[in-house]
């Protein structure tokens, strides 16, 4: 077990992760503009190794020299004990979920089973609440999807993983070159369900690894923070680092195997102290930071110059998207209003029965929203939707996105409103679309299949014999 994890064992069964952490006053502290100048990277090769190098293999692979060692090594039966109890006593495992994902919420909780299993529980209903494990078939049809995957600076995939030599995922991001301005344009609900999504990427290559070895060690992440600046600690941004840093914590504990925080600049030090708080104590001292050059023998041993990007020091032929001002990702549809004092704006959207209908309106001021029904030939004849009812949005949280499935075709109304300001105007900029539903994998399977018509087998059949000609004549060339 790791120094700082409680494991049900009377004794210990060797130092599981005896990477020295930082101490309080090498970590960068809040307010202060030279913290990070005369930081070194940690110490992070093993200091012993009770059963000796070459034990702690993965994919037949040790790179304890210089990771941690795998807190699995070090589970025997009283461990086995805890799961089985953790099994009975929790409301939401199944035997879908391994003892390695299970495990991963008892240590996250130092082995205290109430603690363990409250988080867990905890977790799996708010998995269920924000559909996550639909999250890489619905996140793809989202508006911002296509942008974000051309404009983020990160090496996710969900073609090909980037791996270390004993085949686990390491994930490249340049999280400095991301426009702060993007949470202007882009509602925080998705560049939170964009993480999601990445997050859920990494997983599902944890659960190959686990699936061969019995568990994963977990992703390494390199965050190269150059051009990183004081536009970063725009408020949008800071809330959006602290809701995410939350909920990695709370939903996907034990999940980092290494963090390398490269090139980190001055100002990064009152960016960490907004994340500090909400990561624990076990998961900050798996950071490192440093330089390309601090890094470069041990990423050469772990990772091979090969597979890293050459930002990085590696001779990889490979960059990620390059992130930069977001102009280009303006809706071409947006429309811009300036709505004067006392006054209300209408937005008619019209569609199909089961179709969806999207708006999104950015106000640097708070504004009220609320969608009726068309119910006649003027905006005056209108029915209320119940699901949005007349409401205050604040600016913080702008730009403010909202999507109805129609129970019926028709015509409806965004009501954009400014009555009760009675001195100031108010400048909107919004834009609205349709989408049809998405059908998941799993209804597909589950609807009757379209039965053959007569017309529907005679174009068949044609396709069928002009293929098998064409395959003919390729033949006879041969």
């Amino acid at each position: 077990m790791a120094d700082d994890t409680k494991s049900p064992r009377t004794k210990k069964a060797g130092k599981a992760d005896d990477k020295a952490p930082l101490s309080d006053k090498d970590k960068p502290q809040p307010g202060s503009d030279d913290g990070w100048k005369n930081i070194k990277p940690a110490d992070d090769k093993t200091s012993s190794h009770p059963r000796g190098k070459g034990h702690y293999k993965i994919n037949d692979v040790d790179l304890t020299e210089y990771l941690p060692i795998p807190l699995h090594f070090s589970f025997g039966e009283t461990e086995k004990k805890a799961m089985a109890e953790f099994r009975e006593r929790s409301k939401r495992c199944t035997p879908a979920h391994t003892d390695y994902y299970i495990s991963r919420y008892l240590v996250a909780r130092k082995w205290d089973m109430k603690k363990s299993v409250d988080l867990f529980d905890e977790s799996m209903n708010w998995r269920d609440q924000n559909k996550v494990d639909d999250i890489l078939e619905t996140f793809p049809d989202n508006y911002w999807y296509k942008q974000l995957l051309e404009y983020w600076p990160t090496s996710i995939s969900i073609d090909k993983p980037h791996l270390t030599k004993d085949g686990c995922p390491v994930m490249y991001e340049r999280i400095g070159m991301v426009g702060p301005k993007m949470c202007d344009l882009i509602p925080r609900e998705t560049l939170f369900k964009h993480h999601l999504y990445n997050i859920e990427i990494m997983e599902r290559y944890n659960n190959d690894v686990a699936e061969k070895n019995g568990f994963s060690p977990g992703t390494i992440l390199i965050e190269d923070l150059d051009h990183l600046n004081h536009s970063h600690l725009y408020a949008k941004v800071t809330g959006l680092i602290q809701e995410i840093s939350a909920s990695d914590e709370a939903h996907n504990p034990e999940s980092i195997r290494k963090v390398y925080i490269v090139n980190p600049p001055t100002i990064f030090g009152l960016v960490w102290g907004i994340m500090k708080p909400f990561i624990e104590e076990r998961t900050l001292q798996k950071f490192s930071f440093g330089s390309t050059k601090d890094f470069a023998l041990e990423w050469d041993a772990i990772i091979g110059k090969e597979n890293l990007p050459k930002f990085l020091g590696g001779s990889m032929d490979w960059d990620p998207p390059t992130g930069g001002a977001c102009k280009h990702m303006v809706p071409p549809d947006l429309v811009k209003k300036e709505i004067p004092r006392r006054e209300e704006l209408f937005v008619e959207i019209t569609a199909n029965k089961g179709q969806i209908i999207h708006w999104q309106v950015m106000c640097h001021k708070d504004i009220n929203l609320a969608l009726f029904h068309k119910t006649g030939s003027s905006s005056k004849d209108r029915k209320a939707v119940p699901e949005w009812p007349n409401k205050k949005y604040e600016p913080d949280l702008s730009p403010h996105h909202g999507w109805y499935t129609l129970p019926e075709e028709g015509t409806y109304i965004l009501h954009i409103d400014n009555t009760d300001s009675w001195a100031l105007s108010r400048k909107v900029k919004y834009f609205t679309y349709v989408k049809d539903p998405l059908v998941l994998k799993r209804d597909k399977a589950d609807q009757p299949k379209e039965k053959e018509t007569p017309v529907k087998k005679e174009k068949k059949d044609k396709k069928d014999k002009r293929e098998g000609s064409s395959k003919r004549a390729d033949r006879d060339k041969k």
